[in-house]
């Protein structure tokens, strides 16, 4: 009996420690531990990935995220496909691509990814230096040209632009897979002629490329971007803004952007789902102070580029729950 009341009197202590947490909004049900599949380091998804994992440390109880460097969004998809990270951020064309098993996932499409929300666009960033020769990318024949590391949305995105141009990879052009940063500095040292990324403004590679050496951006000509968007309907047409870049001086016109997205594999708990969008809801003014264009991440575009998978039921519980979903 004494052994008995012991007992009782030890959980109600434990109870009552514990009970000023018990119910809240933002808690998980037990402590976990999850990983975030980001980029490599200087790519965006690396800088959104800290700010997201930051966000989710401070302010959800029983909960502790931590950032995986990686390829991109092609190695994201397969992560979280495969059960090996439980969040990645990807683009919402990878994801076509993952889904349908066409590009990089021929023969392996994913079809255990779900959406968590979708966010700012990633606009086609394909820059040269401002001396260089090359004005299109009908000019990128021969060329040496970098794509990101391998896995980055980067690989797919610039073979099949100079595909609408009749170039076909490795014979007509030479691609390099160096990170976004390694491939700033390439350009800079005159070790390629070009380099692409498909990310959001502005980009810190991509800044300090141009405060080394001034740069330009390429675009598509009208007919081919129509008959090219025609082809990947993923995409949409974008103009890229000089104002993010200073050293630029003018827009650039007639390229495309995908959406950026955050993704997790369909067996992850409802309620830890639930409260990971809910954080990064509630303390969106954070996660801008990382990175500007988390702006963009609001309950009206929840949905935005995750046309090709299924939202997480955790994800759709939260938005119906505000209103943005019905």
């Amino acid at each position: 009996m004494k052994r008995n009341c012991s007992f009782v009197v030890l959980l109600l202590a434990v109870c009552l420690l514990f009970a000023p947490f018990a119910g809240t909004a933002a808690s998980a049900p037990q402590h976990a531990f999850i990983s975030i599949a980001t980029s490599s380091i200087g790519g965006m998804f690396n800088v959104m990935g800290t700010g997201i994992a930051d966000v989710i440390n401070r302010n959800l109880t029983g909960l502790t995220a931590n950032i995986e460097i990686t390829g991109g969004s092609t190695e994201n998809l397969l992560l979280v496909d495969n059960g090996t990270v439980e969040l990645a951020l990807s683009a919402s064309d990878a994801l076509y691509m993952a889904v349908h098993g066409l590009g990089a996932f021929e023969g392996r499409p994913v079809s255990n990814v779900r959406g968590v929300m979708g966010g700012q666009l990633a606009i086609l960033q394909v820059y040269v230096l401002a001396d260089s020769p090359i004005y299109t990318f009908e000019d990128l024949r021969g060329k040496r040209i970098s794509l990101g590391p391998p896995g980055s949305v980067g690989n797919d995105g610039m073979r099949i632009i100079l595909e609408a141009y009749g170039m076909e990879m490795g014979v007509d052009w030479t691609p390099e897979f160096l990170s976004h940063s390694d491939g700033a500095s390439a350009l800079v040292d005159g070790h390629v002629q070009a380099v692409i990324q498909i990310t959001g403004i502005p980009n810190a590679a991509i800044a300090s490329a141009a405060s080394s050496r001034p740069i330009r951006f390429l675009s598509f000509d009208d007919a081919t971007l129509d008959k090219f968007l025609e082809k990947y309907p993923f995409y949409v047409r974008a103009t890229l803004p000089s104002s993010r870049y200073p050293q630029v001086a003018e827009d650039t016109p007639n390229v495309f952007a995908s959406t950026s997205i955050l993704v997790t594999n369909k067996d992850m708990s409802e309620d830890v789902i639930y409260n990971i969008a809910k954080v990064i809801h509630e303390h969106n003014a954070d996660l801008i102070a990382v990175f500007h264009e988390f702006s963009q991440w609001r309950p009206e575009t929840a949905a935005r580029g995750l046309d090709s998978v299924e939202m997480h039921p955790g994800s759709v519980k939260f938005f119906r729950s505000i209103g943005a979903m019905q």
